[in-house]
């Protein structure tokens, strides 16, 4: 889940501020025997590039483009928990906490 938050003249000095860079920590993604590590979102787009003609990547095709045209910081980091929403989805993180919590 991602929450955005934008400051109004209201906010007071105490006020959250938006992060300057996004939040990106390194994912261990399992593709075939593979295992790879991807710790920024251009290694995310050249994975999702060379699965494009693999069945994971005819999924994959608007999340591509979402991580493409990430420009802000908030955008890059709305991009990189879309990318880790996938590759979970996708199984791509076996011992990703998400899937202990799933019942």
């Amino acid at each position: 889940m991602t929450i955005s938050y934008t400051p109004t003249q209201s906010a007071g000095p105490h006020a959250p501020v938006a992060p300057a860079t996004p939040r990106i920590r390194a994912l261990t993604v399992h593709v075939g025997s593979e295992v790879l590590e991807i710790s920024s979102l251009d290694g995310a787009i050249a994975l999702i590039r060379s699965l494009r003609h693999d069945r994971l990547g005819h999924f994959a095709e608007m999340l591509l483009a979402q991580m493409e045209s990430a420009r802000t910081p908030e955008q890059k980091t709305e991009a990189w928990v879309a990318f880790e929403t996938w590759s979970v989805a996708c199984g791509l993180l076996p011992d990703h906490p998400s899937w202990r919590s799933a019942a």
